[in-house]
């Protein structure tokens, strides 16, 4: 044991030494000046170490196991007070032997059927069994008085939590309020800049109409439930990769399992990753970039690749992947692994990873 442990030990333990050392102290003072002598340090130290042994030995140990269980303890407590006198009266016993042998005890040795020194011992034993009781009880109440202050601190913060989620609630509703002052205004005009280009531009009107589409998703991606499917988002991603291509040409690689199309995953999360890429990533001639959603040993896993845009990492707060993180973690709890961030050769990686019995069982809650 290192002296940072032993000191650790030490710290831990001071109140039991310094109650022991100064009990100690007294029996021995009072007992001397009582009975006129006092004995050697040796048989004080070897019968104190059998009475602090055997103090945590019934405050520790006796006392739990014979309470364990409620409807066992009328066999339990008597057997292990039984066992418990009978371990003290002998352990005694041999502490005095092996006293007297060494010549460091005065006296003939006492015989084991002796009963004065049985009931004196006996006296003994039931006095720190008494103490170790109270020790015990005491422990439990102070134990059981934090884990209530525990429980209500956690509770407490539940409470906050709870508030804040509300708080947070009522504001992203007034947000997509603001957000929906007349969508119908909005996807009309689209809808007549569409005809208003279809013949003359054919192109453009593609380009409107696609992002008419990808508005309407993001705007109703709440009003269809907890789930979509994920093939319906991948729509919505070669959507966003059309428009993206209409202004140059890019080095993106789409590569989408056709098992993933029929699960159920939460909304706007595929879609999250992708406009991340654009946003910002580096999509100059020669940068590649990579979405990948595919299933792996009975998981889902989603992967977006790309080269890191210097000016937009920078002023970037990537409050989207932030977001999705914690509607993931509501969504999944723990059984989700989300993980971003940029890699030493400078590429910024998105992965998510799902057990796929979860994308399966979004259906049947669904049906």
């Amino acid at each position: 044991m290192t002296m940072e442990k032993f000191t650790s030990k030490l710290k831990k333990y001071r109140i039991h030494i310094i109650a022991w050392a100064v009990f100690m102290t007294y029996e021995t003072v009072v007992i001397g000046f009582y009975s006129g002598t006092f004995g050697h340090p040796l048989t004080y130290a070897a019968h104190y170490l059998v009475i602090i042994l055997f103090f945590y030995l019934h405050a520790c140990r006796s006392l739990p196991w014979g309470l364990k269980q409620p409807k066992q303890i009328l066999w339990r407590m008597p057997t292990v007070m039984i066992l418990e006198i009978l371990l003290f009266i002998a352990a005694n016993y041999v502490v005095d032997f092996v006293l007297v042998k060494i010549h460091t005890l005065s006296g003939p040795v006492k015989t084991i059927h002796d009963l004065q020194y049985i009931m004196k011992t006996l006296y003994r034993c039931l006095y720190f069994i008494l103490f170790a009781t109270g020790y015990y009880l005491l422990e439990t109440y102070l134990r059981e008085r934090k884990r209530t202050n525990e429980l209500e601190k956690r509770q407490l913060q539940d409470t906050i939590e709870r508030q804040q989620i509300l708080q947070e609630m009522a504001k992203a509703q007034n947000a997509f309020l603001l957000a929906q002052i007349n969508p119908h205004f909005f996807f009309n005009t689209l809808d007549f800049l569409y005809h208003l280009v279809e013949f003359t531009t054919p192109v453009a009107a593609k380009a409107v109409s696609t992002l008419s589409a990808m508005m309407r998703f993001a705007i109703d991606a709440d009003k269809v439930g907890n789930f979509i499917l994920v093939g319906q988002e991948v729509e919505q991603i070669d959507n966003l990769l059309y428009l993206n291509q209409l202004r140059q040409k890019l080095d993106i690689q789409f590569n989408v399992s056709d098992d993933v199309m029929s699960l159920h995953l939460i909304p706007l999360v595929l879609l999250t990753f992708a406009e991340n890429i654009f946003k910002h990533g580096n999509l100059k001639p020669g940068n590649k970039a990579t979405i990948n959603i595919y299933l792996s040993d009975e998981f889902f896993v989603t992967e977006t690749d790309n080269a890191i845009d210097p000016a937009a990492h920078v002023t970037g707060t990537k409050t989207g992947l932030i977001n999705t993180a914690r509607r993931l973690e509501y969504a999944y709890g723990d059984k989700s692994i989300f993980n971003y961030g940029a890699d030493a050769d400078g590429r910024f990686k998105v992965r998510l990873q799902l057990p796929l019995v979860l994308l399966k069982t979004a259906v049947s809650s669904k049906a």
